[in-house]
């Protein structure tokens, strides 16, 4: 039988929004609270997942090594004012630093372990944690991937800051913190070392959603998305895999996003879960 595929330009909107709903609630947005009092502004982005009991967000290391210098916040779906989080409720644990300071080669994973239990709670009530126990043993099953599997969508929240609210007192995040989800494919996978590396094209297609200024999404998931055919006409998701983290961005003249550079698999499944979540 002839292996179901889609193109990126041909995928329906149906698809398309479909995605997006499924994917929204698991992203993370860390929002900048500094004591100036500005509007709070999106720095990073991560994705919520546990492991066993272990709570946390998933993301890029030099959005954990900023956090931790940070007065920051979490924004939430549907929900207009952030939650603040304090250091003393979080752990923080990532990837050292590079001794040539080059963050575009990374490794560059990171994770932050929620702490507080009613912080926990609250929170799943309102996002959704990936369990990375049960995507670990799809993935396994999955195999090697491959290129006519399905496509490749990274989530995340453009760092930008959008001054136009009508009462400056207002705090409605949703006019000013968007999700927006990417689609592309990837170019070229390798492993150096513990870590492996997953580098691609994304395309955006509308200007809904765009910020005025790119500054990059950090920290962001990167999906594999495989699809099938449900009738003649029309496709649904076979399944949603989380298959990366990215850490680095390229933009071209007028902001879009063009390339993006994440860890892939092993970095999640085998370094991540081992040395960053369920190490203590």
């Amino acid at each position: 039988m002839a292996k179901e595929t889609l193109w990126i330009g041909d995928i329906p909107a149906y698809l398309r929004r479909k995605i997006y709903r499924d994917l929204h609630p698991s992203g993370a947005c860390f929002l900048d609270r500094k004591a100036n009092d500005q509007l709070p502004r999106p720095f990073g982005s991560g994705t919520y997942v546990r492991y066993g009991q272990h709570f946390g967000i998933l993301t890029a290391a030099h959005v954990v090594r900023a956090l931790k210098g940070l007065p920051w916040e979490l924004a939430l779906p549907k929900i207009t004012r952030p939650l603040a989080v304090h250091q003393d409720e979080v752990e923080y644990a990532c990837t050292p630093r590079r001794r040539d300071d080059d963050e575009t080669k990374g490794p560059d994973i990171g994770f932050v372990r929620l702490l507080r239990a009613s912080t926990i709670t609250y929170l799943r009530g309102v996002v959704h944690f990936v369990n990375l126990e049960f995507h670990r043993s799809r993935v396994d099953a999955a195999k090697k991937l491959e290129a006519g599997d399905g496509f490749w969508c990274q989530v995340g929240f453009p760092a930008q800051y959008v001054a136009n609210v009508r009462h400056e007192s207002e705090r409605i995040l949703a006019t000013r913190v968007r999700c927006v989800c990417y689609m592309g494919g990837m170019d070229n996978a390798a492993k150096r070392g513990r870590f492996d590396y997953y580098d691609g094209n994304v395309f955006y297609d509308g200007q809904r959603f765009m910020p005025e200024t790119f500054e990059g999404m950090s920290g962001g998931a990167l999906w594999c998305i495989r699809i099938r055919r449900k009738t003649k006409r029309r496709f649904e998701i076979k399944d949603r895999l989380l298959s990366g983290v990215v850490f680095c961005e390229l933009a071209n003249d007028d902001g879009r996003p063009t390339a993006i550079r994440s860890h892939g698999r092993t970095s999640i499944y085998n370094y991540a879960l081992s040395k960053l979540i369920s190490h203590r």
